[in-house]
This record gives structure tokens, sequence and C-alpha cells, in this order.
């Protein structure tokens, strides 16, 4: 950026400040439409707390994956909750499977 702020000191920059400061032309932005996200992607911002040693070692992995450090922590929920979900479904299978012998059970043994 080029202009009259690149030419001044630090004290004629606060005194330009101080001098302009209720002048919204050189402060105020032009207001931008915003359109909301709509469709593929997600929409959601959730944030966690990380050690910077933490962040440091997930973004190494995630860049070496060609990713980014969110996509790399997104995908990596999503594969644990899908592990978390397959899991549960092999123990109610099992469950099942227990509740059927144990009819079977049942039934030889009221046939005795």
């Amino acid at each position: 950026m080029t202009g009259k702020s690149d030419e001044m000191n630090e004290a004629e920059l606060a005194a330009f400040h101080e001098e302009h400061a209720d002048d919204e032309t050189i402060w105020k932005k032009p207001p931008r439409t915003i359109r909301a996200r709509r469709g593929k992607g997600p929409s959601v911002t959730f944030s966690i707390r990380l050690t910077g040693e933490e962040l440091t070692r997930i973004s190494r992995a995630a860049f070496a994956q060609g990713t980014n450090p969110s996509d790399f922590i997104r995908r990596a929920a999503l594969r644990a909750v899908e592990e978390a979900e397959e899991e549960r479904r092999r123990q109610e299978a099992a469950k099942e499977q227990i509740r059927s012998k144990v009819e079977e059970l049942k039934d030889a043994i009221s046939r005795l």
C-alpha cells in the first residue's frame, strides 16, 4: 500500500488519526453484499483448543497429504465416528446372537 500513511512516521500517523477519528469517509468500509453459503461443503465452524506442538504436528501431517489442517481434522474425526458406529453395530449384532442362543437354549431346556 502506498500513499500518505507510507510517508508518515508513527507520531504523525497518531496525530492524523486523532484529527480524523470521526471522519467516516476515511475509516468506514463500503458496504458489501454477503451471501449465505448453501449447498455442498461444511457450513458450521467449531473451535478446538490445541497446544502449539499439536497444531504443528497436525499441520505437517495435513500438508504431507496435500490438504489443510481443517480438512485433515474433519476427515480424521469422521473416520473415528464411522469406526465407533461400526463397533456399536458389531456389539449389537453380537448381543442379538447371544439373545438368539439364549432363546434356543430355553427351548431346548423346555423340551427336556
